[in-house]
C-alpha cells in the first residue's frame, strides 16, 4: 500500500457478517483502506479472501482486550501507514428478564458493547 498517509484508513470491529461486512464493503467503495476486525477471523478470512481486494485487511480481534487492540491498531498503521476511522460495530445482543439474568451474563454485554469501544478509542 502506498505510504500517502492523507488517504483514509478505517478500522471496523465485528466485520465477519451482517452491519458489520457491509460496513466494510461500503467503506472500501468509499475509497477506504479498511482493517476488517472480529473473533470470527475464520469466516472473517474468508470473506476477505473472496473479497481478493490487497486494501482490506483480515485481523483477529477481541474487543474486550486491550493487548489486541493495541496489536490490531500496530498492525493498520504498519500495512497502510495511517488510522483516520474507527467503527465500533461490534457488539453483543443480550436479552433476560432480570430475574433470569446472571452476572455473567450481565458482565459479558457490558465488557464486548461498552468496554469494547471504549478500549477501540483509546487504543486508536
Amino acid at each position: 500500500m502506498s505510504d500517502d498517509t492523507n488517504h483514509p484508513v478505517a478500522l471496523v470491529t465485528g466485520a465477519a457478517g451482517g452491519q458489520g461486512w457491509a460496513i466494510t464493503k461500503r467503506l472500501r467503495a468509499e475509497g477506504f483502506s479498511v482493517a476488517a476486525c472480529d473473533r470470527r477471523i475464520g469466516e472473517l478470512g474468508t470473506a476477505v479472501e473472496e473479497l481478493g481486494d490487497d486494501a482490506v485487511l483480515a485481523l483477529e480481534l477481541d474487543v474486550t482486550s486491550p493487548a489486541q487492540w493495541r496489536a490490531a491498531v500496530d498492525r493498520v498503521v504498519e500495512r497502510f501507514g495511517a488510522l483516520s476511522t474507527l467503527v465500533n460495530n461490534a457488539g453483543v445482543l443480550h436479552r433476560a428478564s432480570l430475574e433470569e439474568e446472571t452476572p455473567e451474563g450481565f458482565e459479558n454485554s457490558w465488557r464486548v458493547n461498552c468496554l469494547g469501544a471504549f478500549l477501540g478509542i483509546r487504543a486508536a
